[in-house]
C-alpha cells in the first residue's frame, strides 16, 4: 500500500510537482469521486489525476519486475535493459513528468546487471 510519509515515487513526484511543475495527466468525470479519495490518502498536496496516475504506474512497475523477476519475457523481449528503460520512460511521463525527467530516469541502469549487459538467458528456461 502506498503511504505518503514512506513512499519515495509519491515525494518524488510531490517535489517535482513544486519545484517544477509536472504536467498535469487528464482525469475522466467517471474517476473524480475515486481519484479524490486516493489522493486523500496517498498524496494530499498532489493535483487528482497524478495521485491517480502514480497508483497506475506503481501497478504497472510492480508487473515489469514480475515479468522479469518470474521470467515471463523469456522469448518475447530479447533486450530487456532497453525495453525496460523505455518502460519505465512511458510510466514516469503518465504520472506527469516531463520527458527530460522520464529521459534522465530510463537511462539509469537497473541494479544487478551492468547497463548493455546481456539478460541471462538459462532464466525461466
Amino acid at each position: 500500500m502506498l503511504r505518503p510519509a514512506t513512499d519515495p515515487e509519491a515525494s518524488a513526484a510531490r517535489e517535482a510537482h513544486r519545484t517544477e511543475g509536472l504536467a498535469v495527466p487528464p482525469l475522466g468525470d467517471a474517476l473524480r469521486t475515486e481519484a479524490d479519495r486516493i489522493t486523500a490518502d496517498i498524496a494530499p498536496d498532489l493535483p487528482p489525476s497524478v495521485a491517480t496516475a502514480l497508483v497506475a504506474a506503481w501497478a504497472q512497475l510492480f508487473g515489469l519486475i514480475s515479468f522479469e523477476v518470474f521470467g515471463q519475457f523469456e522469448r518475447v523481449v530479447e533486450d530487456r535493459d532497453v525495453f525496460f528503460a523505455h518502460a519505465v520512460g512511458r510510466l514516469a511521463v503518465e504520472v506527469g513528468l516531463r520527458p527530460s525527467h522520464a529521459g534522465a530516469a530510463s537511462r539509469a541502469p537497473r541494479a544487478g546487471r551492468a547497463a548493455g549487459a546481456p539478460a541471462d538467458s538459462s532464466a525461466g528456461s
